[in-house]
């Protein structure tokens, strides 16, 4: 766990699951209004998540339909969520 702490402190924080599905949205030439009617979420929904908002277990197995792997996401999160908590404890 040492070096995983070394590794982020050296990259920066992580960028979480959001950048995985813009990256995704962007490869499929898919807007986020067409997007959101493929996934059955609201327009709002997605925009939020994308902007930086939390990702849903209902968010993440409706991301599941762009071939993206649930479980990829959460740890995506995860990682993110752990920089910015290690950030808050050495301020």
């Amino acid at each position: 766990m040492k070096l995983y702490g070394q590794i982020t402190d050296q990259l920066g924080e992580p960028p979480g699951s959001a950048k995985l599905v813009e990256r995704r949205l962007a490869k499929r030439e898919l807007s986020v209004a067409n997007a959101s009617k493929l996934l059955g979420v609201s327009h709002s929904t997605l925009s939020r998540y994308l902007a930086g908002g939390s990702l849903t277990v209902n968010l993440a197995a409706k991301l599941a339909k762009l071939d993206l792997d649930v479980s990829t996401l959460f740890n995506l999160e995860a990682a993110k969520n752990a920089y910015q908590a290690k950030q808050l404890i050495s301020a």
